[in-house]
């Protein structure tokens, strides 16, 4: 097994190709890390290079990948470190990991990581529990002592066969079908995806600067990040992979859900919703439609929040949980062991603080 940096610019069509397969088949499904994402990602989000640490079997196949980068800091860790590229618009960090080959792949490339004696440590963000990537990780991580920086669960729907996902008080439910009863009156009430529809992403990225995260310039279209949001969403229709669904009244979006499928799983992008019809709940009106939609997507098992994982409107909605965690892995080195150290007291420091009142 051999291990690479790569620039992400200096990839051949042909290197291309095996990321698409390895995305296609990885052990655990990560779309914000397959190119449709990310060459969108590091074309518009950042002004640095973006490079790929990639493990290659004997065939030239890559049989892991993920976006990494070096830091003079993790968060307010100083020292140097290597860590997988979470960006404003990522909300998973899990590698692309061959079926097959997870334990042989993800070996190779800790131990690269770890030897090279110019990084302290390599920070992990964002890792998704649970899975075949998570348990290999718990393997070769043993005798390495990772130290779990954080941990949370956030929202989660998994296949259920009576469809019922959500978690709503009896009272909380009669309101929502009050006020659906309510825009019903209003006009023609309709639920479409329009994935394939040109104009549906500039009308995703109007709603959502209409609102709060206009106000705060955080939406899409006031960050600056129209192009990445076109580009990614354009790709991922192209390939049947994209659902932008639409609560409309009378033909006009009360609210928008910009979904991304891979694998057996569907990713929450972003929602968005009219604040003049926020006495309607028009947001939780569509997650509870995108719940019967997930039920009838055809080999969808699991859809991720992708959400914070205090974020009350979502977890008082969905019922399951996926935990997910950040892991600090120090080398043996002696950087390493200062890292490691540094790495302590912060933590301390951090754990003092929520001690006060």
């Amino acid at each position: 097994m051999q291990v690479q940096l790569r620039p992400l610019d200096r990839l051949t069509p042909a290197d291309v190709q095996r990321w698409r397969r390895l995305a296609g088949a990885a052990a655990e499904p990560n779309p914000f890390y397959e190119p449709a994402f990310l060459y969108p990602a590091a074309r518009n989000l950042t002004d640095r290079r973006t490079q790929l640490l990639i493990a290659r079997d004997g065939d030239g196949e890559w049989a892991a990948c993920m976006p990494v980068a070096e830091r003079a800091r993790f968060r307010k860790i100083p020292g140097p470190a290597l860590l997988n590229w979470v960006h404003t618009h990522c909300y998973l960090g899990t590698p692309l990991v061959a079926q097959g080959r997870v334990e042989e792949a993800l070996e190779a490339v800790i131990d690269d990581v770890l030897r090279r004696r110019s990084i302290g440590f390599l920070a992990l963000e964002l890792l998704g529990e649970g899975g075949p990537v998570s348990r290999a990780l718990t393997t070769i991580l043993e005798t390495r002592a990772p130290i779990e920086y954080e941990r949370g669960e956030r929202a989660t729907l998994y296949r259920r066969d009576d469809g019922n996902y959500l978690t709503l008080p009896s009272k909380r439910a009669r309101e929502l079908r009050r006020q659906r009863r309510q825009l019903e009156e209003r006009g023609d009430l309709r639920t479409h995806d329009r994935a394939h529809d040109a104009g549906a992403v500039e009308q995703f990225l109007a709603l959502e600067a209409s609102g709060w995260k206009g106000r705060a310039g955080t939406a899409l279209a006031s960050a600056g990040h129209r192009a990445f949001f076109g580009e990614m969403a354009r790709t991922f229709a192209a390939d049947g992979r994209l659902q932008l669904l639409s609560l409309e009244l009378d033909g006009t979006p009360i609210a928008m859900k910009c979904n991304v499928i891979a694998g057996d799983g569907i990713f929450c992008f972003k929602i968005a919703h009219d604040e003049r019809f926020a006495r309607y709940s028009p947001g939780i009106q569509l997650e509870r439609e995108n719940a019967d939609i997930f039920h009838r997507t055809s080999g969808a098992q699991w859809e991720d929040s992708c959400a914070w994982v205090h974020n009350q409107m979502i977890n008082r909605l969905w019922r399951d949980r996926r935990p997910i965690t950040t892991l600090l892995i120090p080398g043996s080195h002696a950087l390493g062991r200062a890292s490691r150290v540094a790495i302590g007291s912060a933590l301390h420091a951090r754990r003092q603080l929520k001690r006060q009142p």
